[in-house]
């Protein structure tokens, strides 16, 4: 039992959410894998569940990545009793091994608190292209009279506080009224974007997205000296941001709850400059109501084509009770998307009490939401996934590999081709890391292998605008062979023992007769195998049988 708060998908698929909750007598930290078809993935932690069990008592994880050696790094919030016999509160970081297990080379048996003597919780995480991590929450300091502001963290790949960003690795930020900072994110050139609820006690609350250099320092080329905020029309004193995202342009696109008594789906929009983008939804703001009920955004993720995708909650005014998985999809400029769901609104009942926390999408593009639901009293991780709406029309990139015998080819479609000025062909082994192999012209290359290469191969193509923007493709894996093997298969006709040179291992080859209806099975072990035929009737049977990479069909004719 628990509640989940964060996602991240492997590169294989599986699912990792994050929260916090008990598991078999233990409660703290959790993680729990799901396999692509949502089942539990028991080969991870204990029985698909990883449980971290930190001194105290714990918020959920409130974070969580797949880094690129695929480890699993996870940050969240513990409350330990410091000298006057009082919760405090203190940031945590929790890195695990693939197989779900703590890496004890990290930390003190795979886990790290931060304590800077203040009360401090921390909101979102970001890996950095060089492996160095931000943190992003809020601190406070009682005996000073200081509540909720903002705290910037930046620590290196193995944890320890990287001493050339701010003051010694923290950037205690503190603006002239308190701000309850929720979200973060990195733009491509390393500026880091804060966003969080302006104001957030005592006066009419503000969405408010700040810049800062790579150093931590504020960037004050950024709206006002390094801050942009924006008040929604009609006082709303639930008025919260929650998640922030970066479009390719550079715009900020802001979520959370606002727009009146009734707080509802609320989003807008900055320029990379740091003033309100007017030309998204209307005045740069977006309210969306679900049918007169409450509403709440709790994170966004965006589409390849730039599509918005929101994830939280609705429920009963009256009532009071969260009854309802919500997710909204946005058109670029703030629109409804009438492509999703019905009219750009999906609702989704899982029993009581439900809300989505989180938002990912699956190299497919399909569409998972996590968070938590009731049942029974007791609360639970819950996960949900949709189809996607993307259409075929859209500048995204689709990418498939065809095998030929004597070449391996990639080919690609690529809709907004007038734009483009060539495309980079990038290679992996591992999926995750990519390195340039070639520049193409045309929407086609043939991998020469010019080094020693085979096995599992992952490729992407990046497309590159004449403006100079780029996008990446889809990964679509292959199995490559340095020298396509000749498979033999002889005698044909053939009566008794047949025999087949050239296949590959570990696989199977099955024999049909001429309607398809297989007759026998054989497991291959090695690159050959036999068979004895004698007892089928005459006639014409279908060998099937994988070679270099692909099943094929062979005929051969059996006699008397």
């Amino acid at each position: 039992m628990g509640r989940s708060k964060a996602l991240a998908i492997q590169h294989d698929g599986k699912i990792i959410a994050a929260g916090g909750g008990g598991y078999d007598s233990t409660s703290g930290f959790i993680l729990t894998r799901y396999n692509d078809d949502g089942s539990i993935d028991l080969s991870f932690g204990d029985s698909g569940r990883a449980v971290a069990n930190v001194p105290g008592t714990n918020d959920p994880f409130c974070a969580v990545t797949i880094l690129t050696d695929k480890k699993i790094l996870a940050a969240g919030t513990g409350y330990y009793i410091n000298a006057s016999n009082q919760p405090n509160p203190d940031i945590v970081l929790v890195r695990y091994l693939q197989d779900g297990k703590l890496d004890s080379s990290f930390g003190i048996n795979g886990i790290i608190i931060y304590d800077f003597g203040k009360t401090e919780a921390v909101r979102d995480m970001q890996v950095q292209s060089d492996g160095k991590i931000l943190l992003a929450g809020i601190w406070e300091d009682e005996d000073a009279g200081t509540l909720n502001n903002p705290l910037l963290l930046r620590c290196l790949p193995d944890g320890t506080l990287d001493q050339s960003f701010a003051n010694s690795g923290v950037n205690f930020i503190a603006y002239d009224k308190e701000t309850d900072l929720h979200a973060l994110t990195i733009q491509p050139d390393g500026k880091i974007i804060i966003g969080g609820t302006y104001s957030y006690f005592f006066s009419v609350p503000q969405f408010l997205v700040a810049r800062y250099n790579t150093n931590g320092s504020i960037d004050e080329s950024f709206g006002n000296k390094g801050i942009g905020k924006f008040i929604f029309s009609g006082y709303s004193p639930a008025l919260e941001l929650h998640s922030i995202a970066l479009q390719t342009d550079g715009t900020i696109i802001c979520a959370g709850k606002g727009g009146g008594d009734n707080y509802n789906f609320a989003l807008a929009a900055f320029k990379n400059s740091g003033i309100l983008d007017s030309s998204f939804g209307t005045d740069g703001k977006v309210i969306t109501v679900f049918d007169g009920e409450v509403s709440a955004i709790n994170k966004i993720v965006l589409q390849p084509d730039g599509k918005i995708i929101a994830a939280g909650y609705c429920f009963e005014r009256k009532n009071y009770l969260y009854g309802i998985f919500a997710l909204a999809g946005y058109n670029k400029n703030g629109t409804l998307d009438s492509s999703f769901g019905t009219n750009g609104l999906q609702r989704t009942v899982i029993g009581e009490f439900p809300e989505a926390c989180s938002v990912a999408l699956q190299k497919d593009g399909k569409i998972v939401a996590g968070g938590y639901t009731s049942l029974e009293g007791l609360f639970h991780f819950a996960l949900t996934r949709y189809n996607s709406c993307e259409k075929e029309n859209k500048p995204t990139l689709r990418v498939r590999i065809k095998r030929w015998l004597q070449n391996n080819v990639l080919e690609w479609n690529a809709i907004a081709e007038a734009g483009i000025k060539n495309y980079v062909v990038e290679r992996s082994t591992d999926g995750i890391n990519f390195n340039k192999i070639a520049v193409a012209e045309d929407n086609r290359f043939t991998d020469a292998f010019e080094t020693a290469l085979t096995g599992l191969v992952y490729y992407r193509i990046k497309a590159i605008g004449a403006a100079g923007n780029s996008i990446i493709s889809n990964v679509i894996s292959a199995q490559l062979s340095k020298t396509p093997v000749s498979v033999k298969i002889y005698p044909n006709p053939v009566s008794n023992i047949l025999y087949i040179n050239g296949t590959e291992p570990n696989t199977q080859v099955s024999i049909a007769d001429i309607s398809g209806h297989t007759v026998a099975l054989i497991n291959v072990t090695g690159a050959s195998c036999s068979y004895n035929i004698s007892k089928l009737p005459s006639g014409i049977y279908l060998i099937k049988l994988k070679e270099n990479g692909r099943y094929k069909t062979h005929k051969i004719v059996k006699t008397n």
